[in-house]
């Protein structure tokens, strides 16, 4: 086993005995990240690895979504998956400040309620991601839940909305005090000014920002996806 960070640790022990041949050494290894602080069972069983017929090359490593995948749940359960955007994280170039004054027009009341407040979302993830390799490429659809908050004065947070990101095609739901679905009147799509902005706060700000904390442990880093999630606005609590 190898310590990732401070939460989590990666066993690669073997799970079979090596496999030797003329012309081949094979190695089966465990590839399961858990959490530092509980290791716990995983739900599910790695599925077999299939490698090219032919050995062209001299060295040839393999990875199944199982490797990825309790990644996630290490991470989860660790609570590592939660992070915030704030104002100081937004770039020059964007051209808009991260307060309550940009969802004037979307949701009247909160910049009714909270004037010109700087705003801070905290994004986490309800369940740990799941990632699926098959024929057709790798699939990713994780669902992640951002709850908007107004900073006030005395530097305490006032919940504002939910929101969820979610993989599907469609969208629909009520914002705080039921707003989202009023602001149909004053802002022809709701749900496409909410995705935007956030398209733009993770692509420009998250996953710069995570690249830049490396949670993988400089083994990668996270990219932009090629489609976006769709929103669901749910009352906050």
């Amino acid at each position: 086993t190898a310590r990732i960070d401070d939460k989590i640790g990666i066993d690669y022990s073997l799970v079979a005995p090596p496999r030797a041949t003329p012309k081949s050494l094979d190695l089966d290894l465990k590839g399961e990240f858990y959490s530092l602080a509980h290791r716990s069972p995983v739900p599910f069983s790695p599925l077999p690895l299939a490698f090219p017929s032919d050995h062209e090359r001299m060295v040839y490593f393999g990875a199944s979504s199982y490797f990825f995948n309790t990644a996630g749940i290490a991470y989860h359960e660790a609570g590592a998956l939660v992070f915030e955007i704030t104002e100081a994280m937004i770039p020059k170039e964007a051209g808009f400040s991260l307060d309550t004054s940009i969802f004037s027009a979307l949701i009247p009341q909160v910049s009714k309620n909270y004037p010109n407040m700087p705003m801070k979302f905290r994004l986490s993830t309800p369940t740990a991601p799941f990632l699926t390799i098959g024929q057709g490429g790798i699939s990713f659809q994780p669902n992640v839940d951002i709850q908007a908050y107004a900073i006030l004065p005395n530097s305490s947070l006032a919940p504002l909305f939910l929101l969820s990101l979610v993989s599907s095609d469609t969208a629909c739901g009520d914002g705080a005090e039921g707003i989202l679905s009023c602001a149909q009147s004053c802002c022809p799509d709701p749900v496409e000014f909410l995705q935007s902005i956030m398209n733009y706060l993770t692509s420009s700000v998250l996953l710069p920002h995570l690249n830049g904390e490396n949670l993988l442990g400089e083994r990668g880093c996270w990219s932009t996806p090629h489609s976006c999630c769709s929103i669901q606005g749910v009352p906050a609590h």
